[in-house]
């Protein structure tokens, strides 16, 4: 997979833990690796998921630290995006800020930050609203700024 892909699956993943909060994050990432195994239903094939061992462990990493950091990052959220509690952001745009100021701020040494921001903006283009890339944008360059000491 290519890294924007292992990124996709990173944000669907924590966008299905918006929404399933009585699943752990373990059995998540366990479903996600073995849905092919699942399947019984011969009309319809799911493809098969072909992960290396270093996707398994990006992902592992963005999941399990943005499930141990949220409070945190949602506080960067909150300071970033100027007047928008997180109740009025929508999920798929929270999903995608979380994990791209985690990999910021966290994973740096992996991935250039503008690069960052610019996946993450990709990524609310193909799955959020018409505003969603500019309010990611918004909120991402804000944070870059403050990350860097850019004025």
């Amino acid at each position: 997979m290519t890294r924007r892909e292992v990124r996709e699956v990173a944000f669907m993943l924590l966008f299905q833990l918006e929404f399933r909060q009585d699943v752990s994050i373990d059995d998540t990432l366990l479903q996600y690796y073995t849905m092919d195994a699942d399947s019984s239903d011969d009309e319809e094939e799911i493809p098969e998921v072909k992960l290396s061992q270093k996707d398994r462990e990006y992902i592992d990493a963005v999941i399990k630290g943005v499930g141990e950091k949220k409070s945190e990052l949602d506080s960067v959220i909150t300071e970033y995006a100027k007047g928008w509690s997180l109740e009025r952001i929508i999920k798929v745009d929270l999903s995608v800020l979380r994990y791209c100021i985690y990999e910021m701020k966290y994973m740096a040494d992996r991935t250039p930050l503008a690069v960052s921001i610019n996946e993450a903006v990709e990524i609310s283009k193909k799955y959020g609203t018409e505003k969603s890339k500019s309010f990611v944008n918004g909120v991402l360059s804000s944070f870059y700024k403050a990350l860097t000491g850019e004025k």
